[in-house]
């Protein structure tokens, strides 16, 4: 049988405070010495506008747009059915 390898250690992810230039973990909003790290920018929901993703969203978000509109021709087709089966009843009930 093999030995088990070993997982290496990885290092915490570090920052270098500008102010003292000493290195603290990347998560840490304030260094010792009392700098604190901007704070980054959240992150902007995509909105369809970058090219990678309006690229292929595009073409599934109109296809959707298709479906939405034939559904809604479908419950209208589904109207006109039952007006159409309630007349065919009430003239068969006149017929007889």
């Amino acid at each position: 049988m093999a030995p088990k390898k070993t997982a290496k250690k990885r290092s915490a992810p570090m920052k270098d405070c500008p102010k003292c230039k000493k290195k603290v973990h990347a998560r840490k909003t304030k260094c010792d010495c009392g700098y604190e790290f901007p704070k980054p920018e959240p992150k902007a929901k995509s909105t369809g506008s970058s090219s990678a993703s309006s690229d292929f969203l595009g073409p599934m978000r109109k296809r959707r747009e298709e479906l939405q509109k034939q559904l809604a021709d479908i419950d209208k087709l589904k109207e006109e059915l039952e007006m159409l089966d309630a007349d065919i009843a009430k003239y068969e009930k006149l017929g007889k």
